[in-house]
């Protein structure tokens, strides 16, 4: 009886971990990621720093009736974000970026107690930076083909004047 008992013990505590880290790892939508609704979008905030030389940075702004922004926002709701959780205690090494530009950029929602910004970056790393950082960041995946689509539809905008 007791062997039975602890295999039902084990058991339960291996459903229990599973559940846990399919929770922690589980994809999600954009929407999920940011913890916002998009029908409060107040504007997107975009800096764009070249990488490679001296080239001049740009600054764009765009807001909920630009076409740009539904084309951006359908660019990335297309996709599931899968957590990456990071070492807060491990040593800090650069990668490779394989976009021309980093992409900088903060979602600005107007909300009830006043506006609430997530920020965000991309420089074609596998890894994307989305929402606060902290010691226990979490980054998300997210396909550089994709990226690469996003700076795309970011460069043919015009700039914002300042």
């Amino acid at each position: 009886m007791s062997r039975r008992r602890n295999l039902l013990i084990l058991v339960g505590i291996l459903a229990i971990l599973t559940a846990f880290l399919m929770a922690a790892y589980w994809p999600s939508t954009l929407p999920q990621v940011l913890g916002k609704d998009f029908a409060q979008l107040k504007e997107v905030q975009i800096h764009l720093s070249h990488v490679r030389n001296n080239s001049p940075s740009r600054d764009l702004t765009l807001s909920p009736d630009d076409p740009a922004t539904g084309d951006l926002l359908a660019l990335l709701e297309g996709q599931r974000y899968r957590p990456v959780y990071h070492n807060p205690w491990g040593a800090i090494s650069g990668h490779p970026t394989a976009l021309d530009y980093a992409i900088y950029g903060v979602f600005v929602f107007q909300g009830e107690d006043g506006g609430v910004s997530v920020p965000f970056y991309f420089d074609g790393y596998r890894e994307v930076s989305i929402g606060s950082g902290g010691p226990f960041r979490k980054g998300y995946r997210l396909d550089p083909a994709v990226q690469q689509a996003v700076l795309d539809l970011l460069l043919a905008q015009p700039d914002t004047p300042a």
